[in-house]
């Protein structure tokens, strides 16, 4: 189940134009600071001291975070996670927790900007829960990302602006991993980043090891890919323009130089370089596929990056995967056949570092970067331009719009 890292399968775009409404991203290099940290996770001792220091009359947290808060404060984006509801009422701690909101104003005291709301919690006092935590939050002027009130809004792209710098955050299986490898519509996500004006994207997802170097709870930045796919969209070109894309090297050297050492920064064993195997899913491989992965020289396996590679570089956009090793498939008779319950074991080790990886990486993406990847298509397109009916303009135009 490699694309369980629903938590972590986020990307950020940087720069690169000016998304609708916004001012334009800066064309200078900017240097930022991220500051990540993990769970809060408010049980009832925590609280009943809160309130305490909130004189019996309110709960303040904010002072038992004293210790941190001039690193949080201290940085130019503030990330957290909020693990339980914040609602008003009776205090209720471990199984099913009800947060004061309170909590929220803290979190703003401290320093931290935005908070990922999704977790085993989220749904402790039902979407009553869901909406009054949302509610703390925006009042609080804390972003949120996790969690939604409605459908529509749970579509929605989270987007933060970092000295000037969009910052966009998508969960590719949807908001409560509703969607599979093959469901998830990959074109529609590039493209929303693209018009976004995002021109970076980083991935972070789950895999499989092919190697006995690959340990679970490392990482590898690929370089290269193999495709296993058989039931997804992945080109714009179709119904009307024909393009080809290079993808002789798939990821951005620059992006991935950003992310080994973000990755590094964050804590993680990393290894820059390797080859991904790209399978279709949800169905993890058989052995003997596993076995003939490696002896072509396959190093992990996964079910989405690929997907996302090939579409990136159709719509000139920067892209660099960081994968996060989980289990070794089951070509390794030393060791058990992955299971979901093993995969779900060591996402939960890595989330902080992977989630520090990202957030390290951010600040080290130069938008000055020499690549080819936001030129791309310059020479791709081969269809007559006056053959090109005005729907495959309209449809290809936030992608290739151009060199229409």
């Amino acid at each position: 189940m490699r694309e369980l890292l629903v938590l972590l399968a986020a990307f950020l775009g940087l720069g690169g134009g000016e998304a609708p409404g916004q001012a334009a991203a800066p064309d200078h290099p900017v240097r930022l600071t991220v500051a990540a940290s993990g769970d809060l996770l408010i049980h009832t001792p925590v609280a009943q001291r809160a309130l305490a220091l909130g004189g019996g009359r309110r709960y303040d947290f904010a002072p038992m975070f004293a210790p941190v808060r001039p690193v949080i404060a201290g940085a130019d984006l503030g990330l957290c996670h909020n693990e339980t509801p914040l609602v008003p009422g009776p205090v209720q701690g471990y199984p099913v927790f009800r947060t004061p909101p309170d909590l929220a104003r803290s979190i703003k005291r401290v320093g931290w900007d935005a908070c990922s709301t999704a977790s085993n919690h989220s749904l402790d006092v039902g979407q009553y829960g869901i909406e009054t935590t949302l509610r703390a939050l925006r009042s609080a002027g804390v972003k949120a990302t996790g969690t939604a009130r409605s459908a529509r809004a749970r579509r929605r792209i989270t987007m933060l602006r970092v000295k000037g710098v969009p910052v966009a955050f998508l969960s590719r299986h949807g908001r409560g991993h509703r969607l599979s490898p093959t469901e998830i519509n990959y074109r529609a996500n590039i493209c929303g980043f693209k018009m976004l004006g995002c021109d970076a994207l980083l991935s972070a997802s789950a895999c499989g090891s092919l190697r006995e170097e690959f340990e679970p709870r490392h990482a590898v930045i690929p370089d290269q890919f193999i495709d296993r796919t058989r039931h997804r969209a992945d080109t714009f070109f179709e119904g009307g323009l024909v393009g080809h894309a290079s993808l002789a090297d798939p990821v951005c050297p620059a992006l991935s130089t950003a992310l080994e050492e973000g990755a590094q920064r964050g804590g993680l064993t990393v290894r820059r370089g390797g080859t991904y195997v790209c399978m279709e899913g949800p169905q993890f491989s058989t052995r003997a596929e596993s076995q003939l992965y490696r002896s072509w020289g396959a190093d992990i396996i996964g079910m989405t990056n690929l997907t996302e590679a090939r579409l990136a570089r159709e719509a000139e956009m920067c892209y660099a995967s960081l994968a996060l090793v989980t289990d070794y498939d089951c070509w390794r008779e030393a060791t058990e056949d992955v299971t979901v319950e093993t995969i779900l074991t060591v996402l939960a080790d890595n989330a902080a570092a992977a989630r520090r990886s990202l957030a390290e990486t951010v600040a080290r993406v130069d938008p000055a970067r020499r690549c080819g990847c936001r030129d791309a298509m310059r020479f791709g397109l081969i269809t007559d331009r006056a053959a090109v009916s005005p729907a495959a303009r309209k449809r290809l135009g936030p992608i290739v719009g151009r060199y229409l």
